[in-house]
This record gives C-alpha cells, sequence and structure tokens, in this order.
C-alpha cells in the first residue's frame, strides 16, 4: 500500500510538473500574417510590432538594406475626407475576385525614417475590415503618412502568385474614384518609368495601355513616396504594372516584376450603396439623406437599365468607343489571350 501510495503520489507530481509546463512555455506559433523578422527586430514599449490581437502592428529597428527596385507601399481606390486616426475605427473596404485564398492587409510607414508596418489576415469574402487606429495615434500618423496594399495568392498561369485588391479607406467615396499606387524606390532615380497592360490568366500582357512612360517629374529621392494615378484601372479585369527607374550616377537600371492587380467593380455608385445600404441615417452624410437615399436609388436603377440595353445592342464590339465601353456588372473575369 506504501507503494502504491509512492507511486500515485509520484504520479501527481509528474502531472502537475507537466501542467506547469504547458501553462508557462512560451506561444512559439507565428500569430497569422505576422512578419515574423519584424517580430525579431520590434521595438520595445507599447508601439513596438507585435500581436494585437486581430493583427501584428508597430514599429521595429531592423535596418534597411538600401538595395532592390521599388517597394509597392500603397494601392488604394479613394480615400473618404472624413476618416482619420482619431475615429477609433478606420473602416477598409474591397472587392474580392475569384481568389479563396485569405486577403493579406498591410499598412507601411510613409514618413522616411520611420520604420512601422500592420499585417492582417482577413477572409476575402468580407469585403471589409475595422482598423484599429490606437497605434496610428500614439505614433502621431495621419493616414496620409500610410500606405495600404492587399493582396491574395492564386492560381496564376502554371503556379501560384500574389495578386492586388486595392483597398478603399472608408465609406464616403465619390463615385469614379481612381487608382493610385504608390511606390518607394529603394536608391535615388533620375526617372521613373511606367507600364500598364491588361493580363491574359498566364501572365501575359495582352494589351498595352500605357508603355514605358515617363513620370517627368525630376529626379526622385530614396524611400521617398512618388503617387502614381492609374486611369486605366477603370474597368473590371486582370491588369499588370511594371515599375523601371534609371538609377542616379551610373547606378544602371531597375525593374519590379510584373504587378498583378485585380479590379471586380465599376466606378460607379460605390459611396451612395455603401451607405443607403449599410447605414442608419444618423450616420450618413448630409448629401446621402432620406430624400438623397431615394434619389440615388432611382438613378442607379435607371443607369442600370441603360447599361443593360447598351450590353444587349453593343454585343461583341471593341472596347475603347462607342456602346464597348460599358462593362456588364458580370463581376471578375480574365481577359482572354
Amino acid at each position: 500500500m506504501v507503494v502504491n501510495g509512492r507511486v500515485r503520489g509520484a504520479v501527481g507530481t509528474v502531472l502537475g510538473a507537466v501542467v506547469v509546463l504547458l501553462t508557462q512555455a512560451p506561444l512559439t506559433a507565428l500569430p497569422p500574417g505576422c512578419d515574423s523578422e519584424l517580430l525579431k527586430h520590434a521595438d520595445g514599449g507599447a508601439n513596438g510590432y507585435k500581436w494585437r490581437g486581430d493583427r501584428c502592428e508597430g514599429t521595429y529597428s531592423r535596418p534597411t538594406a538600401g538595395e532592390g527596385s521599388f517597394l509597392i507601399a500603397s494601392l488604394t481606390r479613394g480615400r473618404s475626407v472624413r476618416v482619420s486616426v482619431a475615429d477609433p475605427i478606420i473602416p477598409l473596404r474591397w472587392r474580392a475576385g475569384t481568389g479563396h485564398a485569405p486577403l493579406h492587409i498591410r499598412a507601411y510607414a510613409l514618413r522616411p525614417r520611420l520604420r512601422y508596418q500592420m499585417d492582417r489576415m482577413q477572409a476575402p469574402a468580407a469585403g471589409r475590415y475595422g482598423w484599429r487606429s490606437l497605434v496610428l495615434a500614439a505614433l502621431e500618423l495621419s493616414l496620409s503618412d500610410v500606405g495600404l496594399v492587399a493582396w491574395d495568392s492564386r492560381q496564376f498561369g502554371t503556379g501560384r502568385a500574389n495578386v492586388y485588391v486595392p483597398v478603399t479607406i472608408g465609406d464616403d467615396i465619390a463615385p469614379g474614384a481612381e487608382t493610385a499606387l504608390i511606390a518607394l524606390p529603394a536608391r535615388e532615380m533620375n526617372e521613373v518609368y511606367v507600364t500598364v497592360g491588361r493580363l491574359d490568366a498566364h501572365g501575359a500582357i495582352t494589351r498595352t495601355m500605357r508603355a514605358k512612360q515617363p513620370l517627368s517629374r525630376g529626379s526622385y529621392a530614396a524611400q521617398i513616396a512618388i503617387e502614381i494615378t492609374l486611369p486605366e484601372l477603370h474597368a473590371p479585369g486582370l491588369y499588370g504594372i511594371q515599375l523601371e527607374g534609371e538609377v542616379r550616377d551610373g547606378g544602371g537600371t531597375v525593374a519590379t516584376p510584373m504587378i498583378a492587380v485585380s479590379v471586380t467593380w465599376p466606378n460607379d455608385g460605390v459611396r451612395a450603396r455603401s451607405f443607403c445600404r449599410t447605414r442608419s441615417a444618423r450616420s450618413r452624410p448630409m448629401s446621402l439623406t432620406r430624400v438623397g437615399c431615394r434619389r440615388q436609388r432611382i438613378s442607379m436603377l435607371f443607369s442600370r437599365s441603360l447599361r443593360s440595353s447598351s450590353s444587349n445592342t453593343s454585343e461583341g464590339s471593341p472596347t475603347g468607343t462607342g456602346g464597348g465601353n460599358v462593362r456588364r456588372s458580370s463581376g471578375y473575369r480574365l481577359p482572354s489571350a
């Protein structure tokens, strides 16, 4: 009996030790979407890059190498003037295409010498994310100091590749807002060239819309944001964007790989649909009162009727002139080769 008692006591001691070890063991699993290197080089204190319940966000101390070509720091379609870091939640919106992989949302600091990043993994079908602004406010960053990109992984040609999805900041975005890209050059450039075209399912350009067009803005300092508007991305489809730069002082030329961008919305009615369908009258902008929403619904129905009739009469017409400019709102579709 004494032996049994000793055995029971030993078993209890071992089980207790196992429980203590399990409860005190450090969390080794990487939080979803977080950058493992930044977690290693995160700044100390409340604003350091770390897991914050639904995302990783904060500052870090890893030095940049100063090599490479450009960092694509932002790809957005419109930003509400009503949204700021003073709001506790910053609404981010997007339209997912045919991709089913999680959407990776990332924010970069556009302010020179500030090493900041935010990473969030989001289900693509959600279509929106409420970004808490506590860290931005603590770092005294405005939305103009931050770039936003989002991408998912899709079958692209013979393998998988990242496809970017433009992000909209806020809800009350004026119809016709253009897509804008912000790039950070790794080194000082004499000139930057932009190429934009339609892509097929294999990543080949089927129609060039802007061919190595210079920005012609003089010299471009390293790590200083270059904003490029992309009016070509006005209709649903898959686009390719490439940046090429002439490095100053005989440094040769550098270029990004072809960047695939999925556009899945037509440029009309975004603001009214968002507020009139999902927001209460108290939270709508002054321009979208109950009467304004009723008028907007009538206008949207009328426009939809016109698009439908135009699509029926212009079936098969070439894009670029006449009825071919009207896009049927059938969703995301890769252009044929």
